[in-house]
């Protein structure tokens, strides 16, 4: 639920660069934006709005069309060629639409049309000022596995995770911490059946993908720099781990430790409201899907009577519905997961579950579940409680190979029709 207090916490560390050549207007607008922006910088046009871009740093650009010296669409051009994920808002008259579809292919967030309603123009900033907010916390959280992967400089700082040492090719040696890991039961086991170490990994975009121990080796020294993860499966549960390595000097061998970033991972991938995985993680699962895949299903959920259960109840209901829907899913977390059922929270009273085409009925008999949830008197302080859940369901075929781009406007555009 979008609110004043919230939009101010998200904004609290944005910096707005604000183009517009209309005194009033701009005079207008930025001290509607003072209510929530700390910083907030002004330029009359767009020459001077790239100047000042270059000078500094801004979260949000927004910008009128029509200015003297530079005109907005042109300015946005070249700030896209500065930072191609600059979050832009671009402001225009109503007799302006031709410049849409230019400035979609600039690349633009959104178009608010003047003169300003200050309700929408509110929506808009808070959409964009919580994408912002969220991705600068997953910054700081990449920030704290990073300054604890520093702290492991050493063989003995390793011995407190999983080691393992190949040497000459060949694993040689690995210790009780991996053997948990791995899911062998003994040193002997795992050193007569591990021949390639990549072989334990489970292919997934994002991660290492080699098929041997010489080319994991050289993946780490050539990229000595960069953060290797890999997945490993324990039991039906992915764990994700940090792989660092040492080089024994003059021999070829490596010592390479194994750090379970699991729960870390989750943090940036999973929604804290609900406990199931969130947008980030849905949108890498169906591109994964679409380098890997023939073809795939998208299934969207949404409650049909969520307005009705709104008026009767009021909008607190709004967070219990998410709640109990993901419930379900969680419920049966065991069977979704060993059918390679993906599940999402996608947004408000937005649910995806990413499957194979042949496991139409597993999904259906997880639907008809939503559909025997009615509202409990400890969710509201009311006497009505014989309102069912009424579950939306929509399935989408998507073909291997399609864009990322074009398969997630697609979900979305669904989103939108399947209550209509």
């Amino acid at each position: 639920m979008i609110t004043i207090s919230k939009l101010i916490k998200y904004a609290a560390d944005i910096k707005v660069l604000y183009v517009e050549d209309d005194k009033n207007i701009q005079e207008e607008i930025h001290d509607f934006l003072s209510r929530f922006f700390p910083v907030i910088d002004l330029a009359d046009n767009g020459e001077d709005g790239l100047a000042l871009y270059k000078t500094g740093t801004y979260d949000i650009v927004i910008s009128d069309i029509n200015m003297p010296k530079m005109n907005g669409i042109e300015m946005v051009h070249k700030i896209k060629e500065i930072n191609e994920e600059q979050k832009i808002i671009i402001t225009s008259a109503y007799n302006e639409p031709q410049y849409l579809i230019e400035l979609i292919d600039n690349g633009i967030d959104k178009f608010v049309l003047k003169p300003f309603n200050h309700k929408k123009f509110l929506v808009v900033l808070y959409k964009i000022s919580e994408f912002i907010y969220n991705k600068k916390q997953n910054q700081i959280l990449q920030k704290k596995i990073d300054d604890k992967i520093a702290e492991t400089q050493t063989i003995v700082d390793m011995i407190e995770h999983g080691v393992v040492i190949i040497d000459k090719g060949i694993v040689t040696q690995v210790n009780k911490q991996f053997l948990e890991m791995s899911g062998y039961e003994s040193m002997e086991s795992c050193h007569t059946e591990v021949k390639s170490l990549p072989s334990l990994f489970e292919i997934h975009k994002g991660y290492i993908d080699v098929n041997s121990n010489v080319e994991l080796t050289q993946l780490l020294e050539s990229h000595d720099s960069e953060l290797f993860k890999a997945i490993m499966k324990k039991g039906l549960e992915d764990k994700i781990y940090l792989l660092k390595y040492k080089k024994v000097d003059n021999e070829d061998k490596y010592v390479i430790s194994f750090t379970d970033i699991t729960d870390e991972e989750q943090l940036i991938n999973i929604n804290t409201k609900t406990g199931l995985a969130n947008v980030y993680a849905a949108t890498a699962d169906i591109e994964h899907r679409l380098d890997n895949y023939f073809t795939f299903i998208i299934d969207i959920i949404r409650i049909e009577n969520i307005d009705k259960m709104v008026k009767w109840y009021g909008r607190d209901i709004r967070n219990t519905i998410d709640k109990n829907v993901a419930h379900v899913f969680k419920t049966n977390k065991k069977e979704l997961d060993e059918h390679n059922i993906f599940v999402a929270y996608y947004g408000h009273n937005k649910f995806v579950m990413v499957r194979d085409e042949k496991m139409h009925g597993l999904v259906e008999k997880v639907v008809n579940k939503i559909s025997l949830i009615s509202v409990a008197k400890e969710d509201v302080k009311s006497d009505k409680i014989n309102i069912l859940y009424k579950p939306a369901h929509l399935s989408i075929e998507v073909k291997g190979g399609e864009n990322i781009d074009d398969v997630m406007k697609k979900v979305n555009e669904s989103f939108e029709k399947i209550l209509l």
